[in-house]
């Protein structure tokens, strides 16, 4: 071995000169992280940053837990889809969204409290840039046009395969519009004036009218209402007397025998 060497630690060898000085022009690479790309940490975990920020964000809005379990088991399957919350109700989602920090939220339209037509219509309020996907089974011929104009870019149904409502959420997270064929037709006749009507009256509710509607549907008293709404019970009687006006009813009874109906029909395509 010749003089003025030393033996240094594996990854740090500093060969050194008859005088004691650094020899700065070779130094041994043996066990150095960065002597290539692929041992280099930093650029490993920019890499994994890199595969982590490709998936896009999925927080769930559906008060079924089972549902959201199912919902994200499939989900999580895709390499470029993650589940990063959930939620039963829409006031706890609201919150949820500035710490899940979601791309797009996957709602249902029936929900405790306010229902996911009012969520949407809260959120774009409060943060524009998050994306909404609605999965549901109410009829789309009443709920997808309202979906639509609330903000929602996709409207789903619940019957649809894994892989129709994987396509619809790619859709809107690309920003573009996912509808059934038949929602589509409905909404092309409505814009030529030939407007195709569900039932007679139910589609000229406004959001909040058929809100309360469906929650009379759902047995719900006049306070119950008001407090999940958080409005006063009068404005839930004011409510009730445009829905008894525009349904062509005579009595507040009938409102609720026409709301259980409504409800019932729903529940059938839920089983």
């Amino acid at each position: 071995m010749e003089p003025g060497y030393r033996f240094p630690r594996c990854g740090s060898w500093k060969p050194r000169r008859a005088d004691g000085k650094e020899d700065e022009s070779a130094r041994h690479q043996c066990g150095n992280p960065e002597r290539a790309v692929s041992g280099n940490p930093a650029k490993a975990a920019s890499g994994k940053r890199s595969d982590a920020r490709r998936q896009r964000r999925i927080l769930l809005l559906d008060d079924h837990r089972i549902l959201r379990q199912g919902l994200k088991e499939i989900i999580n399957r895709e390499r470029d889809l993650i589940v990063c919350g959930e939620a039963g109700e829409a006031r706890s989602a609201l919150k949820l969204v500035d710490k899940a920090d979601p791309d797009l939220v996957l709602v249902d339209i029936s929900l405790p409290g306010p229902n996911g037509i009012e969520f949407i219509k809260n959120l774009h309020s409060k943060n524009s840039r998050v994306l909404v996907a609605v999965l549901s089974m109410h009829d789309e011929s009443l709920y997808a046009e309202r979906a639509l104009r609330a903000g929602a870019l996709a409207y789903i149904s619940k019957t649809d395969s894994a892989e129709k409502m994987l396509t619809g959420i790619r859709a809107a997270l690309k920003g573009n519009f996912h509808v059934s064929s038949i929602v589509g037709e409905d909404i092309f006749f409505k814009f030529l004036g030939r407007k195709k009507s569900v039932q007679p009256g139910i589609s000229d509710l406004s959001d909040r009218e058929l809100e309360v509607f469906e929650l009379i549907g759902r047995g719900q008293a006049r306070a119950e209402i008001a407090a999940g709404l958080k409005v006063s019970p009068k404005t839930v009687d004011s409510y009730k007397e445009h829905i008894k006006r525009k349904l062509r009813l005579t009595s507040g009874r009938e409102v609720i025998s026409q709301a259980h109906r409504w409800m019932a029909q729903i529940s059938d395509r839920e089983t």
